[in-house]
């Protein structure tokens, strides 16, 4: 080829090699919430939701807010046992009693407190009951953990009775979200672990 000809349409040459050729896939997806993240808020005994602090889809809880009071026939009784565990406690051991006596009357005290704490009543709220002496009719729940509310098992939670298992509250971290996409067959050839992806929202 004349070297005029190569000078007029600027034709340049390069040394073959092997290598990746680079290829941008463009496709569409919708971001999901990262399932490992989410959180169900559910009751382990029977009652009532007095009054509700957070009712909507989309709030923002953090961890150790109140969600809610509670009312349940189960829970005073089971406080009331535990008062009178406590009760019966010190009136033996403030007496001649037999060490056993006494001995069975601390573990009915402990055997009460933990079937408080079976049903996610905390330490503090057992201190509280202990210093006032007398029963709670309602009880506050608080948030085991910091998320929004991506689900509510009804319309309106105030007054809503709740059985033991019942999801009264879904909470999602949205630290981290899953983004789900769609690719065509052919293209999944070029798609593999540590692929980098970019991501674009229009909101």
């Amino acid at each position: 080829v004349d070297p005029s000809f190569l000078q007029n349409f600027a034709v340049r040459t390069a040394v073959v090699e092997r290598g990746p050729i680079p290829i941008d896939i463009r496709t569409i997806g919708i971001l999901r919430h990262n399932e490992t993240n989410i959180v169900s808020i559910n009751i382990k005994f029977e009652g009532w939701i007095e009054k509700s602090v957070y009712n909507t889809v989309g709030e923002y809880v953090r961890r150790g807010d109140l969600l809610f009071d509670i009312y349940s026939p189960q829970l005073v009784t089971t406080q009331q046992e535990y008062l009178a565990a406590i009760d019966y406690l010190e009136r033996l051991s403030s007496g001649n009693a037999y060490p056993e006596a006494v001995e069975r009357a601390r573990s009915l005290l402990v055997s009460a407190a933990e079937r408080l704490r079976y049903w996610d009543i905390t330490d503090e709220q057992i201190s509280l009951l202990r210093q006032r002496g007398k029963p709670q009719r309602t009880l506050p729940f608080f948030s085991p953990v910091s998320g929004y509310i991506v689900g509510k098992g009804g319309e309106s939670l105030d007054g809503m009775r709740l059985t033991p298992g019942m999801t009264v509250l879904k909470l999602a971290d949205h630290s981290k979200l899953w983004a789900e996409v769609e690719f065509y067959e052919d293209q999944l050839r070029h798609v593999r672990k540590g692929t980098r992806v970019s991501v674009e929202t229009s909101a």
